[in-house]
């Protein structure tokens, strides 16, 4: 009896540990342990780590509380690194299901002051990086280099940020189940020191939960309709961040790729064509329809005139006669007045004939 409830229970725990969490994390070059979820709890002592604690390593709803930090990530673990401006972490998963494809994005917030009682709640984020399709001929993601990369993780702290103590937080999305985003979220406490005095704006720090909605194509779309790009998931990466520049979702298509073209183009842009339409996007997949169909009317200057050379005009549109010039038949009469005057002076000079 004891053997089949300790089977059944190791059975549970295998069918809970299906996806993956913070095994470590390398901060500056320093190994810090992870919050093990199985294990962990289970120390004498309980060990304090500068990753917070996560219940298990199951998903979180887009619009769930838990999004923020993970299930118990609500206040610190006891513990905070110190990592100079510009220097990696590295995070390193336990495990991660290859077909669990989907997106990684990092975000930080600033504490504050002290990180172990701040939630992280409110508008308080802002985004550091963010990868998703990263080739869509082969189908993959970001997650999919997480796996290539020894389940590793790299962000780098910004080498421009304003010194003090952040939240750092790894933010997997796993987009298999078509409607179904699952979110595995993870916080880390640091010290920032050095960098400079970069800050984001009001308006580029996000609140989670809230950033993201309920029909979002970035998370409720449809991957496995073989897409050419997706969307950006969340906001722009924060622009004082050096070389920071909205991401692209995926790379640019190449010439062969029958993925839609953009519908951003200004006209500035667009090169001279004597066409006098642009040919129909393809749209290979229900996320290209839904964000790549616009097409960018031509303007009028740029449509070619209409020739009619090789058109000939009916006989009552043939043009009349052009006159003759009114000044030459003014020159022919002058011309013969003089000649009757000089003929009369020479007759009376007596010369017959002139």
């Amino acid at each position: 009896m004891l053997f089949t409830s300790v089977a059944l229970l190791l059975a549970g725990a295998s069918s809970v540990r299906a996806h993956g969490y913070v095994q470590t994390v390398n901060i500056g070059g320093k190994d810090y342990p992870g919050w093990l979820p199985f294990e962990s709890p289970y120390g004498s002592p309980v060990p304090q780590t500068v990753e917070r604690k996560v219940a298990d390593d199951g998903p979180i709803n887009f619009d769930a509380a838990e999004l923020t930090c993970n299930k118990g990530g609500d206040t610190g673990n006891g513990a905070t690194a110190t990592v100079a401006a510009g220097d990696n972490v590295v995070y390193t998963m336990n495990r991660w299901p290859d077909d669990h494809h989907g997106p990684v994005t990092m975000y930080m917030a600033d504490c504050g002051g002290d990180c172990d009682s701040f939630s992280g709640s409110g508008a308080s984020w802002f985004k550091i990086d963010s990868q998703g399709l990263l080739n869509p001929d082969t189908f993959t993601w970001a997650s999919d280099k997480l796996i290539a990369d020894g389940l590793k993780w790299t962000a780098t702290v910004p080498s421009n940020i304003k010194a003090g103590n952040y939240l750092m937080r790894l933010e997997i999305l796993a987009l298999h189940s078509a409607g179904a985003p699952q979110f595995y979220p993870s916080c880390t406490q640091l010290t920032v020191t050095g960098g400079g005095d970069g800050a984001p704006t009001a308006s580029e720090l996000v609140s989670i939960p809230g950033v993201y909605k309920q029909g979002d194509e970035a998370l409720f779309g449809n991957i496995w309709n073989q897409p050419q790009s997706w969307p950006q998931v969340g906001p722009d990466v924060a622009a004082f961040i050096s070389g920071a520049a909205p991401p692209p979702s995926a790379p640019a298509p190449s010439p062969s790729s029958s993925a839609a073209p953009s519908s951003i183009s200004s006209a500035s842009a667009e090169p001279e064509s004597t066409s006098s339409s642009d040919p129909e996007p393809s749209a290979t997949s229900s996320e290209a329809e839904a964000t790549s169909t616009y097409v960018e009317p031509e303007p009028e200057s740029t449509k070619p005139a209409t020739t009619t050379k090789s058109v000939r005009p009916t006989r009552s549109a043939r043009p009349t006669a052009t006159p003759k010039s009114a000044s030459k038949v003014c020159r022919i009469k002058s011309k013969s007045a003089n000649h009757s005057t000089k003929r009369n002076y020479m007759r009376a000079l007596g010369m017959k004939r002139l």
